[in-house]
């Protein structure tokens, strides 16, 4: 592991120092090491309210040296411009949400293949949302998509409540479906950190109609398809591809999923040495590392403080049995047609497989069993996910990977369900601008970054963290406070020009031609895209969601 190798990340850009000492052994860091890493606590002189966090070692000393060497070059004005603007992410995002909202909204360009109707009622979806108390879906329904698309769409809601995307796509050359269930490792109970993964791994391994371990997979696999999941902090999705073929038959497997898995004990036992052995992975992937110290950097009493992956550790802090019943308890909570979101996709007509959804997925229940325990949800919002002991702070991170990079991150309120507004992608584009005079062509004129790049790095229903990630040079690493300086100063300015219409108008058509001229996804990675943004975008917007600015007029 190089020692020359760091990644710098500041926290709401007043400064403060995180040393990871290599000798600790990151590829074998737990929580309870990176508490032993808090101590001991030495006040930084030159800022008086920031707190460095230094380990007694030779590489903790060196980065304490360098750190105040380059923290005596800033000036004292430069100082106070930082820290009375640690908020200033979070007022442009908001002033530009507040002025975005309070417009009429139509994203009918010239020259665009693709319009929006303003008349959707987008009233199930956002945070806390409810799916719809009816199954009738409105006759005007259409789901917005490119000139370019052939395929055909349709948005379906089964009498159980679960909500559907059917696509028919006469080229495909594979079957594809996907589950997105609306629970991840925020639900997990706190004495089991990776119960929600650990429950996908349990999935796989036998259903009632299936009771075979290996039936569901050994199926996908014998006619040419794949199969596989993941599970995030907010949902959990499912997805699988397969030869059209035998299309039908591998949704009536991978129905009985939500329908009755059987949940082993035996199974439970073996399975969490797989749960673990992608833990072990992860600890040498610095993305992974990244996530995982600032998440144990937030509050402890919220959602996001989470483990989630879990490891043996975890999942053996209660008895096998004890975990079985807990399992099943999840299940119970958050598996029900309600919570569910399902898309499938294959070359058949849009009536067969309108046919075969209805038909495997309507026997999952519409709720939670009588007398199921509510699930505890430790929600977060954004002034809340970190204390005021983490706000301001600067973390050195030993990367495993021969890299240098800087990145400054700001708590902002949720973007997610902002999808037609985009406050945080217009600023975004601010950032990443290579114009002259832009913040990459000033920096890259001194030698000091390779590229910047700008957005969400965590996006929830709760808050967003909004990420401004520098690829440093090798002499950018002894200029990190300037630059920080000037990325601060570069905010100022977007700031002083607020919401521009020429570069809103310039995005909306640069997103309208990138959303047209895009190629044709990966069948599993489309239905399993569409199914987690059935969850936050109203149907007609699941396609266009993520690509699309709207217009707005300013006389209005």
């Amino acid at each position: 592991m190089s020692r020359g190798a760091l990644s710098l990340v500041f926290i709401c850009g007043i400064l403060l120092v995180l040393t990871v000492e290599p000798a600790l052994g990151l590829n074998r860091l737990s929580v309870r090491d990176f508490k032993r890493l808090r101590a001991p606590v030495e006040i930084a002189k030159t800022f008086p309210s920031a707190i460095s966090f230094l380990e007694e070692s030779e590489i903790s000393k060196r980065s304490s040296e360098a750190s105040s060497s380059s923290t005596s070059t800033l000036a004292q004005a430069d100082l106070e411009t930082i820290s009375k603007d640690a908020q200033v992410v979070q007022d442009t995002l908001t002033r530009v949400l507040e002025q975005l909202r309070n417009k009429k909204f139509s994203s009918k360009s010239s020259g665009s293949s693709v319009s929006i109707s303003s008349d959707i009622e987008d009233s199930h979806v956002g945070p806390g949302a409810v799916p719809p108390t009816s199954n009738v879906v409105p006759e005007k329904l259409e789901i917005q998509k490119s000139t370019y698309d052939k395929r055909e769409y349709k948005y379906i809601v089964l009498s159980n409540g679960l909500q559907a995307v059917l696509i028919s796509d006469p080229e495909a050359v594979a079957g594809a479906a996907a589950m997105d269930v609306g629970a991840g490792y925020f639900y997990d109970p706190d004495n089991i950190p990776g119960l929600a993964h650990f429950l996908e791994h349990m999935l796989f391994l036998g259903t009632s109609k299936y009771p075979k371990e290996e039936e569901y997979s050994d199926f996908i696999e014998t006619h040419g398809g794949q199969n596989n999941a993941y599970t995030s902090m907010e949902n959990t999705n499912y997805y699988f591809n397969i030869n059209p073929d035998f299309f039908d038959q591998a949704l009536d497997r991978f129905a009985q999923f939500f329908v009755h898995p059987l949940l082993t004990e035996s199974a439970t036992g073996r399975e969490m040495h797989a749960v673990h052995a992608e833990h072990a992975k992860n600890l040498q992937d610095d993305k992974w590392r990244f996530e995982q110290l600032l998440q144990h950097l937030s509050n402890p009493e919220k959602c996001f403080h989470k483990f989630g992956t879990g490891s043996l550790k975890s999942l053996q802090s209660v008895s096998n049995s004890e975990l079985g019943e807990e399992l099943r308890k999840f299940y119970d909570q958050h598996y029900f047609a309600k919570n569910l979101r399902l898309a499938v996709s294959s070359p058949h007509d849009l009536d067969s497989l309108e046919s075969w959804v209805r038909d495997n997925f309507s026997g999952i229940r519409s709720d939670p069993p009588p007398n199921t325990p509510p699930s505890v949800l430790k929600s977060v919002n954004h002034t809340e996910l970190f204390s005021s002991a983490v706000l301001g702070s600067k973390v050195y991170i030993q990367s495993v990977m021969d890299s240098r990079t800087l990145t400054l991150i700001w708590p902002v309120p949720p973007q997610k369900h902002e999808y037609k507004v985009k406050a945080g992608q217009y600023i975004s584009s601010m950032f990443e601008c290579r114009s002259k005079g832009c913040l990459y062509s000033i920096l890259k004129a001194k030698g000091w970054i390779k590229s910047v790049s700008a957005g969400s790095g965590i996006a929830t229903n709760f808050f967003d963290v909004f990420e401004v990630y520098v690829e440093l040079t090798k002499e950018g690493m002894d200029h990190i406070d300037e630059i920080t300086n000037i990325v601060y100063q570069y905010m100022h300015i977007i700031r002083g020009f607020g919401m521009e219409e020429w570069r809103f108008n310039e995005l909306k058509e640069l997103s309208h031609l990138t959303f047209n001229l895009k190629e044709k996804e990966d069948p599993s990675d489309y239905v399993s895209t569409i199914a987690s943004n059935l969850r936050h975008f109203s149907p007609a917007y699941i396609l266009v969601g993520n690509y699309l600015y709207v217009d707005f007029h300013p006389s209005a």
